[in-house]
């Protein structure tokens, strides 16, 4: 599809194409397909002239704001009660808010609060069933082979997931949901490899937040309440979730900024034993919090790693969970906390680069951690760092200063000890 500007002056449901008495599904589909179509992505930031880009950022606010007339009419397109359950509104974080260009206008009210996906952790008993052990060395077998029938029919061809895939392969998520749509239609029930291909697609097309604009855009809330929609469908058919459907509910959320939603999933997935978190759950988990700016929770995330790891599970810590950290010490004044992180660096035998090693020295020596600042030079001496000699004369400084106050401390202790006591 493709809007004129001309156009963008008509009535909201001209611009989006549709007739004035369009359903709630026809108006969705109709913003999905046109806000996917006319949006500026890092590729165009590139390759577009100003103009273009200043056109496609005028029709992209058109086609959010039409969307926001005709469902500000039609309340039920945006409700979560569909099916019976109620998920009442997530706070955004208190931070300041700035505008986007072409999607929000300077002093407007920010973005709707979006609902937190697990409120009601009670309807997940009907889906875990009876719970069974595996031993860690098979559970990934396990899972496999329960999800061997969903795979056949990825593998085979000429099925509604095949399809699906496709068109996500292709960039078409509007399209995809058109097929799940009748594919549901035709009687066929959606499995759950159906639900999490459309939640990683959702995922995909979102606009990941950042410390600096903590509120979604409204195609990100959008997209994001389309997931959220999924997740209940996938209750309200008792369709059986695993592992890998936390894991894509997790990116959904931390794309879109939905930290304390994304942490009752994760507490939820460390209370039962078939669910447990594996390295990608937290890479999930280290990527949002330092997306989010929460870095002292990508800390508390640690300290749950770190306890599992002494468990048969033992989930391993991989490059990208480091460099998130890292990134955590250094830009969250969370430096004295890296103690452990640089353990597991030294276990696996996994250590920073110079200029990684460069800033965590200095925000060590920032944060007057001079503990964590002499194992930053140990790490360091194992890929050939050395400080240059503006932080080595800083280092030296406080050295000695740390040294002349505990000398100092001790010389005063020493002299309040010797002056004798009056009767």
């Amino acid at each position: 599809p493709r809007l004129l500007l001309r156009q963008l002056s008509s009535p909201p449901h001209q611009v989006l194409g549709i007739p004035a008495d369009a359903s709630s599904g026809q108006v969705d589909r109709a913003y999905l397909s046109l806000s996917l179509a006319h949006r500026a992505t890092a590729h165009d930031a590139l390759a577009l002239s100003p103009a273009e880009l200043d056109e496609r950022a005028r029709i992209f606010h058109a086609v959010g704001t039409a969307y926001d007339e005709l469902t500000s009419a039609q309340p039920e397109a945006l409700s979560e009660s569909g099916s019976g359950t109620d998920l009442p509104p997530f706070p955004q974080p208190q931070r300041r808010a700035t505008a986007r260009v072409g999607v929000q206008d300077e002093g407007a009210a920010p973005p709707p609060r979006v609902p937190s996906p697990v409120m009601h952790p009670a309807h997940h008993d009907q889906l875990v069933g009876e719970p069974m052990y595996v031993p860690p060395s098979l559970r990934v077998v396990h899972e496999w082979m329960r999800r061997l029938p969903d795979l056949w029919d990825q593998v085979l061809g000429h099925t509604w997931d095949s399809l699906i895939h496709k068109l996500l392969r292709e960039d078409k998520l509007s399209e995809a949901f058109d097929c799940f749509e009748e594919m549901k239609s035709e009687g066929e029930s959606p499995t759950t490899s159906t639900y999490e291909m459309l939640i990683r697609g959702c995922t995909l097309a979102m606009t990941r937040v950042s410390p600096d604009d903590p509120h979604p855009d409204r195609l990100t809330t959008f997209l994001y309440r389309r997931v959220l929609r999924l997740w209940d469908e996938m209750r309200s058919r008792k369709v059986r979730v695993d592992r890998f459907t936390y894991i894509e509910l997790l990116r959904a959320c931390g794309k879109a900024g939905q930290v304390d939603a994304a942490f009752l999933l994760f507490d939820k997935m460390l209370s039962l034993p078939q669910f447990l978190p594996d390295e990608r759950a937290f890479d999930s988990m280290y990527e949002l919090c330092s997306h989010a700016g929460a870095h002292d929770r990508a800390l508390d995330v640690f300290r749950e790693h770190r306890d599992l790891r002494k468990s048969l599970f033992a989930p391993r810590v991989t490059p990208a969970a480091f460099t998130h950290l890292m990134l955590a010490g250094v830009e969250g004044g969370q430096m004295h906390r890296l103690d452990g992180v640089m353990d597991e660096m030294e276990r696996f035998r996994c250590f920073p680069t110079k200029g990684t090693c460069s800033k965590l020295f200095a925000a060590a020596l920032e944060q007057d951690q001079l503990g964590v600042a002499d194992r930053v030079l140990g790490i360091g001496s194992r890929v050939g760092y050395t400080p240059d000699q503006l932080l080595l004369d800083r280092y030296e400084a406080q050295v000695e200063a740390k040294r002349l106050h505990a000398n100092g401390a001790d010389g005063s202790a020493g002299q309040q000890a010797q002056i004798p006591r009056g009767r």
